[in-house]
């Protein structure tokens, strides 16, 4: 049941390809997040392994998953599919290795409609094997909130240093994509050719020093090719 604290409907994107030892666990936190009012968008692009069949099956136990196959077109691609198809308020993506913190979404929620802000960024669980580290902006305290207006935050974002280009680890008003769209190509670097353009469609940017998303480093990933990018936030 929805309550007044989870009136606004957040779409929870979800690229998936051949990624059947780990999806599950992806599903799994999306589905129990403490934020009921999900629509959770499984975009299949043409897996060949059990990733299909994970992504009907996780539909037919959980009402709020909808499920897209369509042949592999890469990342970019499968973002924008998820996008078309939205009806949330609200925004969020989540890559098909990774997994979430049970409160993210309600969390981040709170902050965006307290500050009444256009995107919220939080901060990564760095996952290397069995390592996991959680990755704070050195000069801010522990969960410490700021809020900076448009021009302010593109400088973090380009600076690289407090805001990193992931399309995950952020929750936008759906109205900042208003013409904005990941690259129709299968290269790994559509966030840095993305994300600012969502900032700049934003008047407030919140940022939030804790970490709630857990960033998995799996070797030969599309998704996580761009290691260097991984290098966020520390000095």
């Amino acid at each position: 049941m929805v309550g007044k604290r989870d009136s606004k409907l957040v779409s929870l994107i979800v690229p998936v390809y051949n990624v059947e030892n780990y999806l599950q666990k992806a599903i799994d936190s999306a589905c129990l997040q403490d934020y009921r009012n999900l629509e959770i968008i499984l975009v299949d692009d043409g897996s060949t392994d059990k990733s299909r069949k994970i992504c009907d099956s996780a539909a037919k136990r959980d009402s709020r998953i909808v499920v897209v196959h369509q042949e592999n077109r890469g990342l970019g691609p499968a973002r924008n599919v998820g996008l078309k198809i939205a009806h949330g308020d609200y925004i969020a993506f989540l890559d098909s290795d990774d997994w979430m913190e049970k409160t993210m979404i309600s969390e981040m929620v709170d902050k965006l409609e307290e500050y009444q802000l256009d995107i919220v960024v939080c901060q990564l669980f760095y996952v290397n094997g069995k390592t996991v580290d959680p990755v704070y902006i050195n000069n801010m305290d522990k969960n410490d909130f700021r809020v900076y207006k448009t021009e302010d935050a593109l400088k973090l974002l380009i600076d690289d240093y407090y805001i990193s280009s992931y399309a995950v680890n952020k929750l936008y008003r759906k109205i900042v994509f208003q013409n904005v769209t990941y690259p129709e190509n299968k290269l790994p670097y559509e966030d840095i050719a993305t994300t600012y353009k969502t900032f700049m469609n934003a008047s407030l940017v919140g940022l939030y020093n804790k970490p709630f998303y857990y960033y998995y480093h799996r070797t030969g990933s599309i998704i996580h090719t761009d290691d260097a990018q991984k290098q966020l936030l520390s000095e």
